[in-house]
């Protein structure tokens, strides 16, 4: 039997008013460095011969491929322990965003013996390569109690931990990946740490392509680094597994993204849920997203197979497939849906669902199982696992960090085009499963009427649906005190401009922590809320409906061309010198583009 390979080819993997994350704590600079660190550093690595492929003993219960009708056991178990830690923290925030007319303390109270009647929350952040995984971390410090502030008034502290699922995807799954393969540290501890101390942990000044700078404990020169890289992946090739530059480019991001020696060949993404803090149910569960797709095939969001990836298992709750197996044995053969105890693999990724869902499942008579980034159907946010019933979600922050804007002078700002995907794939009876998503409209009115240069609600209205449809909190990147704008393609960011794009990030959330609009935090409490006093029948409070009126989208459509989309800043913008940038040559990142959209296959 196989174990899964590391936990960079898990996910790394799968492609002024501010309270700014990078204010020191009170201790000294050094005392908080200090604590950062030991924050950060990863537990043992659990994968028995590194980045390459091993045989283990069978387990006495025999891994099996399951069908997709309900949740696993063990998510099942686990969210008994999630839901009840995320009362305390609800609480707190709650109170501390203050919705006049509602007491928070009595209603929870009163709910404490019947957590399901409580919020559910989840937290989406899009692809998008590094502006994803900077922008998607401001969003993160903005929501994470432990960030310096973040539980003063107009901020957003708590929010994470009061949510109950947190989802990446391509350049947000590298965000998700390395919060969670760093023991669910903070964003603000990764901040703190330096170079000397945490390796090259979130230090992007030397691109993937040059290696880690000096420091720390993986020092290497580029010569040493790439041999690194070829020694890990030829273990693989030479186990008999096909390799491709996903695995190079994949193990490189490792590097950055884990703080571990030679990148952490060791650390597997099912390891997660041998974590006491994950287990104990002290952090939300993370889930990345990536497409199904056949050599060849067209991907668009009606015909593509949606997989997801959780610390127990990797599956679909799409009809197309509608089955999981579990992460920590997929290296090895399923066929029909049981576990082979034949080692002899022709093929470095056996296909869990061979001869699974024959008639539905377009990969089930293929030894082989290619999966590409989760954006390539547009779906850039990753919706799909937070709208399953199955686990009730009630509201969604999806942070949209999507580059669709196509303005000369103003490139890459989201334009809505992940929502419209997600949107119009729920309407497709074959591929829905069940599933709803709030209405919305086209792209051109997404522009046309601002719902991309700040917070918009989608669904608020709850009477509108014929069953349970979270509320969707649409946060897209826009400029609050820095063009955050930046390339997919730029490779390499010195420290000062990645700390400003993640400030900004804080700043686009908390709308400038009230600055733009004091009654933001309050309608934050409001969206979480809303699905909640509709199953207990309790009266929205007139702050609230106020909120809705001014937040919710209403149903206009514009959907004539719009002007060129050419944002301002909303705040004081500050000055940063960036990187020289180090795009990658041209043909090289379409190479590199594909290499990232594979790097989910595990």
């Amino acid at each position: 039997m196989k174990l899964d390979t590391s936990l960079a080819s898990a996910s790394l993997l799968l492609s002024a008013a501010s309270a700014s994350v990078v204010i020191p704590r009170d201790p000294t600079p050094e005392q908080a460095a200090a604590v950062a660190l030991a924050a950060v550093k990863r537990g043992s690595p659990q994968a028995p011969n590194g980045y390459t492929p091993a045989e283990v003993a069978c387990p006495s219960s025999r891994p099996t491929l399951r069908n997709a009708l309900s949740l696993s056991s063990e998510e099942t178990a686990w969210l008994e322990k999630r839901r009840n830690n995320t009362v305390s923290p609800m609480r707190e925030l709650l109170g501390r965003l203050n919705i006049t007319g509602f007491d928070s303390n009595s209603y929870i109270e009163n709910a404490a013996n019947n957590v399901s009647a409580l919020p559910n929350i989840g937290i989406a952040v899009s692809g998008g390569g590094y502006r994803a995984l900077m922008n998607g971390a401001g969003a993160a410090a903005a929501f994470d109690s432990r960030t310096p502030n973040s539980t003063n008034t107009g901020h957003l502290g708590g929010l994470l931990q009061a949510a109950t699922y947190f989802a990446g995807l391509s350049g947000g799954g590298w965000l998700v990946s390395s919060l969670y393969g760093n023991n669910f540290t903070s964003v603000q501890d990764i901040i703190n740490t330096t170079p000397e101390q945490s390796g090259s942990l979130w230090q992007f000044g030397n691109s993937i392509f040059e290696g880690p700078d000096t420091g720390g404990i993986q020092v290497l020169s580029t010569a040493q680094y790439y041999s690194t890289l070829e020694d890990q992946v030829s273990g693989k090739r030479d186990a008999g597994f096909d390799t491709s530059i996903t695995d190079y480019w994949g193990r490189a991001l490792a590097f950055q993204l884990l703080n571990a020696s030679s990148g952490g060949p060791g650390y597997t993404y099912s390891s997660i849920s041998d974590d006491s803090y994950f287990q104990n149910g002290d952090s939300p569960m993370p889930i990345l997203v990536a497409d199904g797709r056949e050599p060849g095939q067209l991907v668009i969001s009606s015909n593509t197979t949606n997989f997801e990836f959780n610390p127990w298992e990797m599956g679909s709750y799409d009809p197309t497939v509608f089955g999981f197996v579990p992460l920590r044995y997929v290296g090895s053969n399923f066929s029909a849906g049981l576990g082979e105890d034949n080692n002899d693999i022709a093929d470095w990724s056996p296909n869990p669902f061979y001869n699974w869902s024959n008639e539905t499942n377009p990969s089930a008579q293929s030894k082989r199982l290619t999966l590409v980034d989760g954006g390539e159907d547009l779906q850039n946010i990753p919706f799909n696992p937070l709208i399953q019933p199955l686990r009730n979600v009630d509201v969604i922050f999806a942070v949209d960090s999507s580059a669709d804007t196509v303005t000369e002078e103003a490139l890459n700002w989201p334009n809505g085009t992940a929502m419209v995907a997600t949107y119009e794939r729920s309407l497709n009876a074959s591929m829905g499963n069940g599933t709803i998503f709030p209405s919305v409209p086209d792209q051109n009115t997404f522009v046309n009427l601002g719902l991309n240069s700040h917070p918009t609600m989608f669904g608020c209205d709850a009477s509108n649906f014929s069953s349970t449809t979270p509320l969707v909190v649409y946060i897209p990147n826009s400029p609050y005190i820095y063009h955050s704008n930046v390339s997919t393609y730029t490779m390499s960011y010195n420290n000062t401009e990645r700390n400003a794009i993640i400030e900004n990030g804080y700043d686009v959330a908390t709308m400038g922590n009230g600055t733009v609009d004091p009654q933001w935090p309050t309608c934050v409490g409001c969206a979480i809320m809303s699905r909640s006093w509709n199953r207990t029948g309790t009266t929205v409070p007139d702050v609230c409906t106020d909120c809705f009126n001014r937040y919710c989208w209403n149903g206009t459509v514009n959907s004539t061309t719009p002007n060129p989309y050419v944002p301002t800043m909303a705040l004081d913008e500050i000055n940063v010198q960036s990187a020289a940038g180090h795009f990658m040559p041209t043909t090289y990142s379409l190479v590199a583009a594909v290499a990232a959209s594979l790097a989910f296959v595990l």
